[in-house]
């Protein structure tokens, strides 16, 4: 599955560039937004991208991706206002998240014991979080930008591993 990919790297080094990392977004996410301190051994890390409609998530440990997945945030009208474009519906998407992350806590025997949302407008979504998740620690982060920030945090990550290896 990955041959296309192989083939257009091995055309880039030919080309004289070199590619340091390849990784789905879902990698990105678990590496670039692993706790700063150690994290208990074992402990599971959920990160909830907000990119616009789309919620895209993953869970980890040690920054290891063990699974993800994405969904769209639903959209409800402000029965009050029915003339405003409906909005995101923070309890409906928290909702089919937690559904979503209770069959894989099924599979794998465990859930998230820390959770960080990133992007913009998240509050509603993260304290329906601290509602529906009360043994974990909810973190937001508020940027303009999700994916961005991830790969940000990953190519500082890398940077700071290379200098250490030196």
């Amino acid at each position: 599955s990955d041959a296309l990919v192989r083939l257009w790297l091995d055309e880039l080094n030919r080309s004289g560039v070199l590619v340091g990392v390849v990784a789905s977004l879902w990698h990105a996410m678990a590496s670039g937004w692993r706790a700063e301190q150690s994290p208990i051994a074992g402990e599971i890390e959920a990160v909830a991208l907000r990119d616009g409609d789309r919620l895209v998530w993953c869970w980890s440990r040690a920054g290891r991706l063990l699974t993800g997945g994405w969904m769209a945030i639903p959209r409800a009208r402000n029965e009050e206002e029915p003339d405003e474009a409906p909005s995101a519906d923070a309890r409906a998407a928290v909702a089919r998240l937690s559904l979503d992350w209770l069959a894989w806590a099924a599979q794998i025997g465990d859930t998230p014991q820390r959770i960080v949302l990133v992007g913009s407008d998240v509050g509603d979504l993260v304290a329906r979080l601290e509602e529906s998740w009360p043994d974990a620690r909810v973190e937001q982060v508020d940027n303009e930008d999700a994916i961005g920030a991830t790969l940000s945090r990953v190519e500082a990550r890398l940077s700071a591993d290379r200098a250490g290896g030196e």
